[in-house]
């Protein structure tokens, strides 16, 4: 059989109120029955559905070495939101932010190559200028609110970045 596809959509209301408010909801008539869902959130901020996307962020299972920074950097900017709104990245309630951010740092190491940049994957001794950036800037804002950077993996990626700044990439 041949089915039109379902369209999706996503309403978000904002607003203030010292007493009382109401919001209508019509429900169209030309709706699939068995298909789709309606749900209300409510919430004191705009970060509703925060949640939702710390835990996808944590649980995609990420390989190379830009996947795992984009999976760590949002908490290192930004764990005091995390904390501040009492999110559960995890399925596991056991771990924590400072685990997945300790676990980044610890793994950092098997993609720094020789020259002291860093390759998407580990045991590629391709050097990438973009991800040995991206990494480099991670591990400084780690480093900055307080987690323990390696002292010789931060030299390393600076001595690269200053050859590629001149031009001269190792």
């Amino acid at each position: 059989p041949v089915r039109m596809p379902v369209p999706t959509e996503t309403v978000a209301l904002a607003g203030s109120t010292t007493d009382k408010t109401q919001e209508q909801v019509i429900i169209p008539g030309s709706i699939f029955e068995n298909t789709g869902s309606f749900e209300i959130k409510t919430s004191s901020t705009a970060l509703v559905d925060l949640d939702g996307s710390v835990k996808y962020l944590f649980e995609y299972p990420y390989g190379c070495l830009e996947q795992r920074t984009s999976r760590v950097l949002p908490v290192i900017l930004f764990g005091d939101v995390v904390t501040a709104f009492g999110l559960t990245p995890f399925e596991d309630k056991t771990k924590s932010v400072e685990a997945a951010v300790k676990e980044y740092l610890n793994e950092i190491p098997k993609f720094q190559q020789y020259g002291g940049g860093f390759s998407y994957w580990t045991g590629d001794h391709i050097v990438s200028p973009y991800v040995s950036v991206y990494a480099m800037f991670a591990l400084t804002k780690a480093k900055a609110i307080g987690y323990d950077v390696p002292k010789e993996i931060m030299d390393n990626g600076v001595e690269y970045l200053k050859k590629l700044v001149r031009n001269n990439p190792v």
